[in-house]
């Protein structure tokens, strides 16, 4: 009776814990597609960037900007590729968030801007960047929604309206 009970115990903790993992790889599936854009994105910034380091200006501040940005994208590569579960995507938007600050700041320096403060990314799209403005939008029949963007936001509608 007793072998029988643990078994049926073991049986029932197994199946569980293969429900779990399951759910959770089918999560991460899901968020594999918007990350992986994400990343593919990032790297298509970078490949636009007309920045190299041996260019007449540039300096070794500049290159590690640079560098960083392209050690941020080999980092997001790298993390997703490794990643199990969904929890494991934030360090994909970490690195991301990391590239995209080293490309502003690089930016700044070389258009001689002061340089951007820390901030978080664009509420609405990361691929904004950092954040710089205050903005609240209200759907049509909705709340109004409230956030760092780093591009102005124009109403969608009548009803919608930005501060």
């Amino acid at each position: 009776m007793l072998v029988a009970g643990g078994a049926g115990a073991y049986t029932l903790v197994r199946r569980g814990r293969r429900r779990r993992e399951e759910e959770q790889r089918a999560a991460l599936d899901k968020l594999r597609v918007v990350v992986d854009e994400d990343i593919t994105a990032f790297g298509e910034e970078l490949d636009r960037l007309e920045f190299h380091p041996a260019e007449p200006g540039a300096d070794d501040v500049m290159r590690a900007d640079y560098e960083r940005a392209l050690d941020a994208y080999e980092q997001a590569k790298s993390y997703m590729a490794a990643a199990t579960k969904p929890e494991d995507v934030r360090s994909v938007t970490q690195a991301l968030e990391d590239g995209r600050f080293s490309l502003a700041q690089l930016a700044a320096r070389r258009e001689g801007r002061p340089l951007p403060e820390r901030r978080a990314p664009c509420f609405f799209d990361p691929r904004h960047g950092p954040s710089v403005a205050d903005a609240t939008w209200t759907p049509p029949g909705g709340a109004p929604v409230r956030s760092r963007s780093a591009r102005p936001t124009r109403p969608a509608s009548p009803t919608a309206r930005t501060r």
